[in-house]
């Protein structure tokens, strides 16, 4: 599975349901950009931010339901865009 990639966000969540900084995301075995010459590190930013986005407060802070949709949304996208399925972890850090 390694040859499609692994793709690793990290997001902070505070005791109000925010993200207080913007997360970290690393890429590791994807192309630097996909086929429409954007880069692979904004599609996914973005992907992360629709899915923070579209999460109601409540569900916010609950972690796994975060990091299911984050997860979800980052490989789809992807895959998307490349055709490939990534490994793909989020670590979520509570303040």
């Amino acid at each position: 599975a390694s040859f499609a990639g692994v793709v690793v966000v990290a997001i902070v969540i505070d005791g109000k349901g925010g993200m207080p900084v913007d997360p970290e995301v690393s890429l590791i075995g994807l192309p630097e950009a996909d086929r429409d010459g954007v880069l692979f590190q904004d599609r996914v930013e973005d992907a992360v931010d629709g899915v923070w986005d579209s999460l109601p407060k409540a569900k916010r802070r609950d972690l796994e339901t975060v990091r299911e949709a984050m997860k979800k949304a980052v490989r789809a996208e992807v895959n998307m865009r490349w055709g490939k399925k990534p490994i793909v972890d989020v670590v979520i850090l509570e303040l």
